[in-house]
Protein backbone atom coordinates (compact mmCIF):
# COMPACT_ATOMS: atom_id res chain seq x y z
CA UNK A 1 0.00 0.00 0.00
CA UNK A 2 2.89 2.36 0.67
CA UNK A 3 4.09 2.06 -2.93
CA UNK A 4 0.61 2.68 -4.26
CA UNK A 5 0.22 5.70 -1.99
CA UNK A 6 3.53 7.14 -3.25
CA UNK A 7 2.48 6.67 -6.87
CA UNK A 8 -0.81 8.49 -6.33
CA UNK A 9 0.90 11.34 -4.47
CA UNK A 10 2.71 12.20 -7.70
CA UNK A 11 0.25 14.19 -9.87
CA UNK A 12 1.77 13.00 -13.15
CA UNK A 13 1.74 9.33 -12.19
CA UNK A 14 -1.75 9.69 -10.76
CA UNK A 15 -3.07 11.09 -14.08
CA UNK A 16 -1.33 8.37 -16.10
CA UNK A 17 -2.73 5.59 -13.92
CA UNK A 18 -6.25 7.01 -13.93
CA UNK A 19 -6.10 7.42 -17.72
CA UNK A 20 -4.80 3.86 -18.08
CA UNK A 21 -7.63 2.52 -15.91
CA UNK A 22 -10.22 4.51 -17.87
CA UNK A 23 -8.78 3.28 -21.17
CA UNK A 24 -8.93 -0.34 -20.04
CA UNK A 25 -12.51 -0.01 -18.82
CA UNK A 26 -13.45 1.58 -22.15
CA UNK A 27 -11.75 -1.18 -24.14
CA UNK A 28 -13.51 -3.92 -22.21
CA UNK A 29 -16.88 -2.13 -22.39
CA UNK A 30 -16.55 -1.72 -26.16
CA UNK A 31 -15.62 -5.39 -26.56
CA UNK A 32 -18.67 -6.46 -24.55
CA UNK A 33 -20.99 -4.17 -26.53
CA UNK A 34 -19.63 -5.40 -29.88
CA UNK A 35 -20.04 -9.00 -28.72
CA UNK A 36 -23.66 -8.39 -27.71
CA UNK A 37 -24.33 -6.59 -30.99
CA UNK A 38 -22.79 -9.46 -32.98
CA UNK A 39 -24.86 -12.01 -31.07
CA UNK A 40 -28.05 -10.03 -31.72
CA UNK A 41 -27.26 -9.91 -35.44
CA UNK A 42 -26.51 -13.54 -36.07
CA UNK A 43 -26.17 -15.53 -32.90
CA UNK A 44 -23.17 -17.54 -31.89
CA UNK A 45 -21.88 -17.98 -35.43
CA UNK A 46 -21.54 -14.25 -36.10
CA UNK A 47 -20.19 -13.68 -32.61
CA UNK A 48 -17.51 -16.31 -33.18
CA UNK A 49 -16.57 -15.03 -36.64
CA UNK A 50 -16.30 -11.43 -35.43
CA UNK A 51 -14.17 -12.52 -32.49
CA UNK A 52 -11.84 -14.61 -34.63
CA UNK A 53 -11.44 -11.86 -37.24
CA UNK A 54 -10.72 -9.22 -34.58
CA UNK A 55 -8.09 -11.30 -32.78
CA UNK A 56 -6.45 -12.81 -35.84
CA UNK A 57 -6.08 -9.33 -37.29
CA UNK A 58 -4.35 -8.26 -34.07
CA UNK A 59 -1.99 -11.23 -34.26
CA UNK A 60 -1.13 -10.58 -37.91
CA UNK A 61 -0.87 -6.79 -37.76
CA UNK A 62 0.59 -6.53 -34.26
CA UNK A 63 4.25 -6.95 -35.14
CA UNK A 64 3.94 -4.61 -38.13
CA UNK A 65 1.88 -1.80 -36.63
CA UNK A 66 3.58 -1.80 -33.23
CA UNK A 67 6.85 -0.78 -34.87
CA UNK A 68 5.33 2.70 -35.37
CA UNK A 69 6.01 3.35 -31.71
CA UNK A 70 9.73 3.01 -32.38
CA UNK A 71 9.76 5.19 -35.50
CA UNK A 72 7.69 8.18 -34.42
CA UNK A 73 7.32 10.23 -31.23
CA UNK A 74 5.35 8.13 -28.76
CA UNK A 75 3.21 11.01 -27.58
CA UNK A 76 1.91 11.58 -31.13
CA UNK A 77 1.36 7.86 -31.64
CA UNK A 78 -0.71 7.68 -28.45
CA UNK A 79 -2.73 10.79 -29.28
CA UNK A 80 -3.27 9.68 -32.87
CA UNK A 81 -4.34 6.22 -31.78
CA UNK A 82 -6.81 7.64 -29.24
CA UNK A 83 -8.27 10.04 -31.80
CA UNK A 84 -8.58 7.22 -34.34
CA UNK A 85 -10.36 5.00 -31.82
CA UNK A 86 -12.76 7.82 -30.89
CA UNK A 87 -13.60 8.42 -34.56
CA UNK A 88 -14.16 4.69 -35.17
CA UNK A 89 -16.44 4.40 -32.13
CA UNK A 90 -18.39 7.50 -33.20
CA UNK A 91 -18.81 6.09 -36.71
CA UNK A 92 -19.99 2.75 -35.33
CA UNK A 93 -22.44 4.57 -33.06
CA UNK A 94 -23.89 6.49 -36.01
CA UNK A 95 -24.28 3.26 -38.01
CA UNK A 96 -26.03 1.48 -35.14
CA UNK A 97 -28.29 4.47 -34.42
CA UNK A 98 -29.31 4.71 -38.08
CA UNK A 99 -29.91 0.95 -38.39
CA UNK A 100 -27.04 0.66 -40.85
CA UNK A 101 -25.42 -2.57 -41.96
CA UNK A 102 -24.02 -4.70 -39.16
CA UNK A 103 -20.98 -5.64 -41.25
CA UNK A 104 -19.89 -1.97 -41.20
CA UNK A 105 -19.96 -2.00 -37.39
CA UNK A 106 -17.90 -5.20 -37.35
CA UNK A 107 -15.32 -3.69 -39.73
CA UNK A 108 -15.03 -0.57 -37.58
CA UNK A 109 -14.71 -2.73 -34.45
CA UNK A 110 -11.88 -4.67 -36.10
CA UNK A 111 -10.11 -1.47 -37.14
CA UNK A 112 -10.51 -0.16 -33.61
CA UNK A 113 -8.88 -3.27 -32.14
CA UNK A 114 -6.03 -2.91 -34.60
CA UNK A 115 -5.52 0.73 -33.62
CA UNK A 116 -4.96 -0.39 -30.02
CA UNK A 117 -1.89 -2.34 -31.12
CA UNK A 118 -0.12 0.90 -31.96
CA UNK A 119 -0.04 2.00 -28.33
Amino acid sequence: MASLRRVFQNPGLRRVNIAFAGSNVGNWAFSVVVSIYAYQHGGTTVLGVVGVVRYVSMAVLGPIVSSLGDRFPRKWIMVGSDVLRAVLIAAATVIVASNGPAIAVFVLATLRVDSIIIT
